[in-house]
């Protein structure tokens, strides 16, 4: 790791013992930090130790920058801090980023020491046992100590069994199996620090910690007081995600003596009478030994591990004198043992309030020297082995089933699978309402449903059998979708998964109707407590299935629900006009027919609108050539301008002959005007007729005469003869922005173009680059940046625009009130099947929502993630071939791209990939 600079963020209990078990590791870095909001500056031999409030945005990326030149590895200890925050500052740099749980969800690419840190907000039951508190050893700690010496000793084993329990002898040992349920018995209360608000005895007498003596009592650990933990068993242990290790199972249980355990349960009143040290815990600061066993199945052996700290070394050194029970407000129960009026509503994790003192800094570094490791081997025949199985997914994918961590039996990943993999397919048949209630029990193999009037679920006859998709659990926080295709049924990964993660999808995304609500046993920090309808989700998780296509079409089918966006645009309608034009363009997709306009009327159109909820749309004037009828754009303008009380918007896109035509007023409405320009006047010429050139150069010096403020974009379309960088980099002294797309005719054989569409690409991207530099990027639209970014950071909500949006947020409606997906696919087109795009009328009452779905040979795509199917028109052909070539020419790049991402605003960019297409 000589090439890292190590920073450990967080000097608590597990920062200390991190600091001091792991002191060779440390020094294999190039350099160590350690950085808490209490510590002051200064430097041992090796490790520096700097205050620091990593929460403040400015002062850690300053931090941070003034290190920069090594790469990072970052070890966040804190708790109760916004780690997402925290997260999207270290990404800007070269890191590796660890993390403890305190105060967030798990993400991509990260590692967890412990799920220990964050309190339990659990209700407690009538016994008083919900909670329990970790006395003796710090819990996270003891993880630590496990974890190094799976690293040292089982790194490459992929069978480890793990039993812990606190035991006075580690002969007790071997009395445990493996697997066997074990019972952690703490028999004695240890000495903890005083958080506020607190309850101790002084003389057996039960006072506040605000009016207690100033000599209090606390543990130790390194020379570190080690705050109470009070935590559920399912938070403690959190082995199973060692990368590269398969840890099948760890056992672990723990309880309190039934004296303490009537002390959580009984009023403030009790708790004076009876928070005291019985005769049976008088050995308060003898050894307490914590005994783990690890059984190594792949080499048939076991070993036993154990840690004993001695706390009567405590006692003589700090001369404790009384006990300390925290009753932090995070916790429930402390309710019943102290007044309403002492509980702070927010106090949140008292970890961060550790009383590190300057002059405890001695103590901090040292080490406790009574600390000791010791093994022994098992015979083989004592290891017990769980039972499980291994089924391959007709995809390939290797599947483990055996007992789930949420409920009956699970499936787990074998491997690590990749965003957008499909899984498995799902085998069944499909039944009709009526088989469906007369095959259906409480213990039958489960059923979806997938039609208004249909069910998928088990073969029927002597061809059924288990497979994969049987054992997925529900989750709200899932890894997988329930998705169609044109093959059938398949669960597709929607996170990346590792290597033994529970395969989990949200059952709420096919439930349109429910009788009851069913309880959740998910336990994720999402958790909704139920499993509900899809229509009874919050709206957020909604919108994120819906846009994603994550829900069967008939739940749409059977609602009125619209998805709708929200301000300042909520949908793209590409409007056409007419079907006149006064070019007639080789490439163009429109037959060269009569003239036809609209044959429906605004107030049809408006009502339309209003029906799918649209409260800000985007008029995008088409064609034919959309100002051979400029008298209907004026109308629309006008019209609408009014009825959507301001919140309507105009842009048109045109050959730019007619610009000229337009009333001042009308053009004075469009925000954009997009002029296909397709480069130089050779190239024009030779697709449009010669003239053509001058004529739109002039209507664009009208443009600028008559002081057009809104934006001018040149839209060239690249056709065979076409060369990209030539063509697009003509256009410079034109417009303000510069786009293209490719010729729709184009099929995917043409290699030679292809070879000078990566050219064309360099040539942009050195532009573009140049630029940069100079301040002016504003001219070409490419998602470089964006690309950069996600094969840098992966997929993320504020890239993930690169897709077309035809059909997703833009739609097309023709001179009939047709509605398509986008303009390749509407109308009289001559090249390709019209039928396929189609999403319906202005008189339907809603959108179809399936036309989002890409092609089913896009879902193994190792881009599936960068353009998700491309364009619905043509997503298997050229511009396939043009995504692979752009992602190559930014994987050239990434690293100076990367560079800028901080400085360069992408308002830019973001305000302009509306209704374009963003991936050429």
């Amino acid at each position: 790791m000589h090439e890292y600079t190590l920073i450990i963020a967080g000097f608590g209990s597990i920062g200390t013992a991190f600091y001091s078990m792991y002191s060779d590791y440390i020094r294999s870095f190039s350099c160590c930090y350690i950085v808490d909001i209490k510590l002051m500056d200064c430097n041992d031999d090796f490790v520096k130790f700097k205050q620091l409030d990593i929460s403040d945005d400015t002062s850690f990326h300053q931090f941070l920058e003034s290190i920069s030149k090594d790469k990072i590895f970052f070890l966040n200890l804190t708790a109760g801090l916004d780690t997402y925050k925290i997260r999207q500052t270290i990404n800007e740099f070269d890191s590796i980023y660890i993390d403890t749980a305190c105060s967030s969800i798990k993400y991509k690419d990260e590692y967890r020491y412990s799920e220990l840190m964050p309190y339990t907000y659990q209700q407690v039951n009538e016994h008083g046992n919900t909670f329990l508190m970790c006395c003796g050893l710090n819990p996270g700690i003891i993880e630590i100590m496990i974890r190094f010496v799976i690293f040292e000793h089982f790194k490459d084993s992929e069978k480890i069994d793990i039993t812990i329990f606190e035991r006075d002898t580690i002969s007790t040992a071997n009395q445990f199996e493996g697997n066997a349920p074990v019972s952690w018995s703490v028999d004695t209360l240890v000495d903890e620090v005083v958080l506020s608000p607190t309850l101790e005895i002084h003389n057996n007498d039960l006072i506040e910690a605000s009016s207690a003596p100033t000599q209090i009592g606390y543990i130790s650990w390194f020379g570190e007081i080690i705050p109470a933990r009070l935590v559920g068993h399912e938070d403690i242990w959190n082995l199973h995600d060692l990368k590269n290790i398969k840890v099948r199972n760890c056992v672990y249980a723990y309880s309190f003596s039934d004296d303490v355990m009537n002390i959580l349960s009984d009023k403030m009143e009790c708790a004076k009478n009876h928070l005291y040290l019985p005769d049976s815990q008088q050995e308060l600061f003898g050894n307490d030994t914590i005994v783990v066993k690890i059984s190594d199945a792949d080499r048939g052996v076991s070993k036993v591990y154990g840690w004993s700290i001695d706390h009567n070394e405590t006692w003589r050194k700090y001369h404790i004198n009384s006990v300390q029970f925290q009753v932090s407000a995070s916790v429930r129960f402390f309710c019943d043992l102290i007044r309403e009026s002492l509980i702070e509503p927010n106090n949140g994790c008292n970890a961060t309030q550790l009383p590190i003192q300057n002059s405890l800094w001695g103590k901090l570094r040292q080490k406790m020297h009574d600390l000791s490791i010791f093994w022994e081997e098992i015979p083989k025949d004592s290891i017990c082995l769980e039972s499980e199985r291994v089924l391959k997914s007709d995809t390939g994918i290797d599947v483990t089933i055996k007992d789930s961590d949420i409920s009956g039996i699970g499936a787990y990943a074998k491997q690590n699978i990749q965003k957008g993999a499909i899984i498995t397919s799902i085998d069944g048949e499909l039944y009709s309402t009526k088989e469906f209630l007369d095959s259906y029990d409480e213990t039958s193999d489960r059923f979806v449903q997938v039609g208004v009037n249909e069910y998928l679920g088990p073969m029927k006859g002597s061809k059924a059998q288990q497979s994969i998709d049987e054992f997925l659990n529900h989750s709200c926080d899932p890894n997988c979708a329930f998705i169609s295709y044109e093959d059938g049924f398949a669960f597709q990964a929607i996170k990346y998964i590792e290597l033994g993660e529970e395969l989990t999808w949200d059952y709420s995304t096919t439930i349109n109707y429910e009788d009851k609500p069913v309880q959740c046993m998910c336990g994720s920090s999402n958790c909704r407590s139920q499993i509900r309808a899809f229509w009874e989700l919050p709206e957020k998780v909604k919108v994120f299935y819906l846009e994603r296509s994550y829900v069967p079409n008939y739940i749409l089918e059977l609602s009125n629900y619209k998805l709708t966006k929200n301000p300042p645009h909520d949908l793209y309608i590409n409007l056409h006009t007419t079907t006149s034009c006064n070019l007639r363009c080789k490439y163009c997709y429109e037959k060269r027919g009569i003239n036809r306009t609209p044959t429906y009327s605004k107030s049809e159109l408006k009502n339309y609108l209003d029906k799918v909820n649209c409260t800000h749309p985007t008029f995008i004037f088409f064609g034919g050539e959309p100002l051979c009828n400029i008298r209907y754009i004026t109308e629309i303008i006008d019209t609408y301008t009014s009825e959507f009380q301001g919140n309507a918007s105009f842009q048109i896109q045109t050959n730019g002959i007619l610009i000229s035509k337009i009333p001042i007023e009308a053009l004075n409405q469009l925000e954009i005007i997009h002029i296909s320009f397709d480069g130089t006047c050779d190239t024009i010429s030779n697709s449009r007729g010669s003239e053509v050139y001058h004529k739109i150069c002039e209507s664009i010096n009208w443009l600028q005469s008559v002081g057009y403020k809104g934006l001018v974009i040149g839209r060239a379309t690249i056709t065979e003869d076409g060369d990209i960088g030539k063509d697009l980099l003509s256009l410079y002294e034109h417009f303000d922005y510069i786009h293209f797309q490719l010729d729709s005719r184009l099929d995917g054989s043409e290699k030679v173009f292809l070879s000078k569409l990566i050219t064309g690409y360099e040539i942009l991207m050195n532009r573009w680059l140049e630029d940069i530099d100079s301040g002016t990027c504003k001219k070409i639209i490419l998602p470089f940046l964006s690309l950069a970014m996600i094969r840098k950071e992966g997929v993320k909500e504020k890239h993930n625009y690169l897709h077309c949006l035809s059909g997703y947020k833009g739609i097309t409606i023709d001179v009939d009130g047709n509605i398509f997906v986008c303009p390749e696919g509407a109308g009289d087109n001559v090249h390709g099947d019209t039928a396929a795009c189609s999403m319906g009328n202005i008189y339907s009452d809603s959108l179809t929502p399936s036309l989002h779905q890409p092609d089913t040979r896009c879902y193994v795509c190792d881009l599936f993630e960068v353009c998700r199917g491309r364009c619905r028109w043509n997503s298997y052909g050229i511009y396939c071939d043009s995504v692979r070539s752009l992602v190559s020419i930014v994987d050239k790049y990434i690293d100076t791209i990367y560079l800028y991402h901080m400085s360069f605003s992408k308002g830019t960019l973001d305000k302009l990939l509306y209704c374009s297409e963003p991936i050429p």
